[in-house]
């Protein structure tokens, strides 16, 4: 048995007898720096296996917030896994993630594209929409061009928008309009 499998199968194991706060925190804390328990980690968030699958991926949004130097070892896989047939509260927690990310500008088209996917979804929860709009105003800092697009999808997301959206996306559209499209 690897040393991955075997990592696997203990935080398994954990994830399926806790799930208070505390216990998410000694879980980030015993994965620490370690590649193989990161990496175990990220696999059971896309194993479909009931409640473990969404406490694996909480663990992993709290995980690349206390350790967001190891992002790196999943950032790429992150992106590539999302959509919006994810369980919704994996996907909460890979928006999260993302939208505390620096994306590479190789991945950039692809977040952007389901990003938006996601925010114009009428199923999509308020936390994905939110992180999703934070991940594209971020993106839109550095590539201007997106602007005008990003402007459009919050213009037509607002009226329909809960109050937590409508909020968050007066933020962006203040923070669009001192950005030069050049």
């Amino acid at each position: 048995m690897t040393k991955e499998n075997n990592d696997k199968i203990i935080i398994h194991n954990f994830l399926i007898e806790n799930r208070s706060k505390a216990d998410i925190v000694e879980m980030v804390n015993f994965i620490g720096t370690s590649t193989s328990k990161i990496l175990a980690l990220y696999e059971l968030t896309l194993d479909n296996i009931p409640h473990v699958s969404f406490r694996a991926a909480w663990v992993l949004g709290d995980h690349a917030r206390q350790y967001p130097g190891m992002k790196k070892l999943y950032l790429n896989n992150v992106i590539q896994a999302l959509s919006p047939q994810l369980d919704t509260g994996i996907k909460r927690n890979f928006c999260r993630i993302l939208h505390e990310s620096k994306i590479p500008s190789t991945q950039q088209g692809t977040v952007v594209t389901t990003c938006f996917d996601l925010i114009q979804s009428s199923k999509e929860s308020i936390a994905v929409k939110s992180f999703c709009l934070t991940t594209l105003s971020n993106i839109v800092k550095h590539e201007p061009e997106l602007k005008r697009e990003l402007y459009l999808v919050i213009e037509d997301l607002l009226p329909q928008a809960s109050a937590g959206i409508r909020s968050k996306a007066r933020h962006i559209l203040k923070e669009l309009d001192k950005i030069s499209t050049k």
